[in-house]
């Protein structure tokens, strides 16, 4: 299993960087129906890739680069949490990655 990890400050052994793919998804059809772009769309395809229409919500790709860890279960994964002094949140498909995610505090 991979998690995404949130906190740039934190690091854990096996950490690794990689790039994910997050969908920004909006629940409208076309981004001049939003009340925050005006009437305009401009504000929507300037940012992000591969804009289209799905399922009646309009959508567009993000690459962003994350902090990840792989191991072999939501268990394990507490267990090194708590081995490091530290707490989390853990989080299932915040952002709209597709993987969990957690932020972890002292």
């Amino acid at each position: 299993m991979i998690f995404v990890h949130e906190m740039d400050d934190f690091k854990l052994e096996g950490e690794v960087t990689r790039p994910i793919v997050r969908v920004d998804t909006r629940t409208t059809d076309d981004p001049k129906k939003v009340k925050a772009g005006k009437g305009k769309d401009d504000w929507w395809y300037g940012g992000g890739t591969n804009h289209r229409v799905e399922n009646g919500q309009i959508k567009r790709d993000f690459i962003e680069n994350v902090n990840t860890i792989e191991v072999e279960s939501l268990e394990k994964l507490i267990e090194i949490i708590g081995e490091n002094g530290y707490e989390a949140q853990i989080y299932v498909g915040r952002y709209q990655y597709p993987e969990i995610s957690f932020k972890m505090y002292y």
